[in-house]
Parts: structure tokens; sequence; C-alpha cells
């Protein structure tokens, strides 16, 4: 019966949508930050997937994303 929380609801919308992350581009400091939102967070990628303006592409398996200009 809890509410559901900011990365949860992110998790799912990347889900439903396909989105990935590209976790080299995170972890080199691209997309939006949040101060209460630390990196060691479980929802901390795709919080950042979520709320970061970005293109991107994916392998060709659909495996791994990587943010594009």
């Amino acid at each position: 019966d809890a509410k559901i929380t900011r990365a949860e609801a992110v998790a799912i919308a990347n889900r439903v949508l396909g989105r990935l992350g590209d976790s080299a581009a995170i972890k080199a400091g691209e997309g939006k930050r949040f101060p209460d939102v630390s990196e060691s967070f479980w929802g901390f990628e795709s919080i950042v997937e979520a709320t970061s303006e970005h293109g991107h592409s994916f392998d060709a398996k659909r495996q791994n994303e990587t943010w594009t200009k």
C-alpha cells in the first residue's frame, strides 16, 4: 500500500519505453543530477536517464544504449 517512489516510477517508464541508459556517459558525469540522489543509490542511473535530454543509439542486439549529442 506504499506510494510509488520517483526511482520506481522512472525505472518503470524507462523499461516501458525501452530505455537503457548509457552507464559510461553517466559515470563520466553526463546527465542531470539531483542533490538528493546519490550515485550509489540503486535508482541513480534510471533517474539520470529519465531526466536528461539526449539522443541515443542502440547496439545491434539492443542490449546497450549509447548517448549521442
